[in-house]
């Protein structure tokens, strides 16, 4: 185990994966990868200076066999002194309940539970073999570089110590070490997408080139360079810019403004593949004055040369009755219906006086509609408010949340473009009131 050993110490200290002083629990599952991995960590704490412990979980998913590998990890860390935890949880009950296949819900409740002993480093056991399928499977479904680098060293404090080496070799140790190991039944069915490249495509690869996991491992620490890289200067440029725009995609260029485009994406809580970077890229291109798209969980807007990824807005808009008293809050927008004051000159832009003989049908605060129309002075004709908003540019947010005071005949008044000169006159011989139209403070600003 000497020369194991030696390269495993190499890997970690090359990676950064452990510290002196870090508090390092193995998930030890009981398969030869994660047994080699522990009986490794656990004769290197004196070169490491870390304290090195090990955890079981049992997902309650295969009955005999699951208690099985849990009593086999018991036993073994009380033979060898190794401080041992058995964790347990119901995989399937949480995958029902989150709406996730049974091997994502495992692969949540492993980690969830790993992170309740309050570890530094939780030691996860991957070797080449598992990197190459992650890669294979990435290609498959369409991975981009970030993808096709393969599986990190580290992930926050999920750390992989021993993905220097081969599945053959971990076996190997296990023997050398007599510590035995344990099978999972379900690595052997060929349900599982991983299964399914394990057994059927892994030996094509090995007989190819018998160093293609290798090789793979090698490969995917100067993508993970690569992509760190552009990265970094994807994010400089965006910086300097200060936000997503024309002229920025313009100078950065399309690989770019692929990754501005992902970037900016993971901070609105969306996660773009390739294909669907690469189809927003060629939105901005489009030559659109305005636009949106949806991508998972979020829209991306286009307005005037400039781009941001924001919340959908509700197609189906708002309506709300306005009574004296009573606050309608739009979420955008507060209005109320209130007593008249005296005139001044900033009424027109946020103040709406109206008398009550002068209401069709009762009074509303509403999103804009298809077919509102608004004259916006006495000498011009009425336009739909779609195409005022046009002329002036309001980006489309802003339209989607704008409320505009309407009775049964239409729009009376809209903040920020005044009275619809087409209905007047709005005072006569009924109580008169101000409707006053209050912008909520914006937070997120785009």
């Amino acid at each position: 185990m000497k020369s194991h050993s030696k390269r495993v110490l190499a890997w970690i200290r090359q990676n950064g994966l452990i510290s002196p002083g870090d508090r390092v629990v193995c998930a030890l599952s009981g398969g030869a990868d994660s047994v080699a991995m522990t009986l490794l960590l656990f004769s290197l704490q004196k070169e490491l200076g870390a304290e090195i412990s090990a955890a079981h979980v049992n997902h309650m998913l295969r009955g005999a066999e699951a208690d099985r590998d849990e009593a086999f990890c018991k036993s073994l860390c009380e033979n060898l002194g190794i401080p041992f935890t058995a964790l347990h949880g119901d995989a399937a009950e949480l995958a029902r309940k989150e709406g996730k296949s049974l091997e994502d819900g495992a692969r949540e409740l492993r980690y969830s539970l790993l992170a309740t002993l309050g570890a530094d480093r939780i030691a996860v056991a991957h070797n080449t073999e598992d990197n190459l399928e992650t890669v294979i499977m990435r290609l498959a479904r369409g991975g981009g570089a970030r993808g096709l680098s393969g599986i990190p060293p580290k992930n926050g404090r999920v750390i992989r110590p021993v993905m220097c080496l081969s599945r053959a070799e971990t076996e190997e140790i296990c023997r050398n070490a007599g510590a035995g190991f344990v099978t999972d039944s379900s690595n052997l069915s060929d349900d599982y997408t991983r299964n399914l490249i394990r057994h059927k495509i892994m030996p094509v690869m090995a007989e190819l080139n018998p160093a293609a996991a290798a090789l793979a491992l090698e490969n995917s620490a100067f993508l993970r360079q690569e992509d760190a890289f552009l990265d970094s200067r994807a994010r400089e440029l965006l910086e300097s810019a200060g936000q997503m725009n024309t002229g920025l995609f313009t100078a950065a260029g399309e690989v770019l403004s692929r990754r501005i485009l992902r970037i900016e994406a993971e901070k609105a809580g969306a996660e773009l593949d390739g294909r669907t970077a690469q189809r927003l890229y060629d939105l901005t291109l489009s030559g659109k004055s305005r636009f949106y798209a949806d991508v998972p969980g979020k829209r991306f807007y286009g307005e005037y040369g400039r781009f941001w990824f924001g919340d959908r807005c509700d197609s189906t808009g708002f309506s709300f009755d306005l009574i004296p008293g009573v606050p309608v809050d739009t979420g955008a927008w507060t209005v109320e219906l209130l007593p008249r004051k005296e005139e001044n000159i900033y009424r027109k832009f946020n103040i709406f006086t109206l008398s009550s003989d002068k209401i069709q049908n009762g009074l509303k605060i509403r999103s804009v509609r298809d077919g509102d129309r608004f004259c916006r002075n006495g000498k011009s004709g009425t336009k739909t408010l779609k195409k005022l908003f046009s002329d002036m540019k309001l980006p489309r947010t802003e339209r989607e949340t704008l409320p505009v005071c309407a009775d049964g005949e239409g729009v009376l008044f809209v903040p920020g473009l005044g009275e619809n000169f087409s209905r007047r006159p709005f005072t006569g011989d009924g109580e008169i009131f101000d409707i006053v139209f209050t912008k909520k403070e914006q937070t997120n600003k785009t």
